[in-house]
């Protein structure tokens, strides 16, 4: 018996009669269908990929699309061939030092910010200081300059090995990236867009956690 009201008239599983079954049944399959896109395309859409180098030093990071890998150990995304953003990595060498690498390494990146001027047009140094990225020790510049007629946000990581004393080599990470890239100043560079995976993910070593 149906719990609606003669007056308000028959209720749709009426209505459908010995077809509703037919109705539910391909309502359930367009659901699913649904369901299963959306979780491709999620899936397709943040698909992470790693590199791994042996070094020296050994280190691995992951990246996600629309970055892609340049070379050995580089990410960069292009958009209809005009340069977007990057990642670079290159051994960093130190000199002979004693104590901490905190010391050493503002002396490196001084160094390193006169060569950029020397590079890169309207280069102006934004801010410096310590870092740390997953427990490695390390310096920055943030940075400023010119790619033809836009602006381009820079930002120097050099980083050691923070489970060896006094450590004589490490990496330097260039991070480069346009507004395009999702930023509006050199402190963006790596904390927002897709350059924050790329940097937060970096370890020394080959082994990923």
């Amino acid at each position: 018996m149906s719990v609606v009201r003669t007056a308000y008239g028959p209720t749709l599983p009426q209505l459908l009669g010995a077809r509703r079954w037919r109705v539910v049944r391909a309502i359930a399959i367009v659901i699913a269908v649904a369901a299963i896109a959306v979780i491709v395309v999620n899936r397709a859409g943040s698909s992470e990929r790693t590199i791994v180098s042996d070094g020296p030093p050994a280190f691995n990071y992951a990246y996600l699309a629309p970055l892609r890998q340049i070379g050995a150990s580089d990410v960069e995304e292009r958009r209809g061939g005009v340069f977007v953003q990057s990642m670079t990595v290159r051994t960093l060498r130190l000199p002979r030092y004693r104590g901490d690498s905190g010391g050493t390494l503002p002396i490196l990146a001084d160094r390193l910010a006169t060569k950029l001027a020397a590079e890169r047009p309207g280069f102006t140094v934004i801010d410096e200081g310590r870092a740390r990225i997953n427990d490695n020790p390390g310096y920055y510049v943030g940075w400023e300059a010119r790619l033809g007629a836009r602006k381009l946000f820079g930002r120097d990581y050099m980083l050691v090995p923070g489970e060896q004393t006094s450590p004589r080599i490490g990496v330097r990470l260039q991070l480069l990236s346009t507004y395009a890239g999702g930023v509006a100043s050199s402190a963006d560079v790596g904390r927002a867009g897709k350059l924050k995976q790329a940097l937060r993910s970096f370890r020394f070593g080959t082994e990923r956690p």
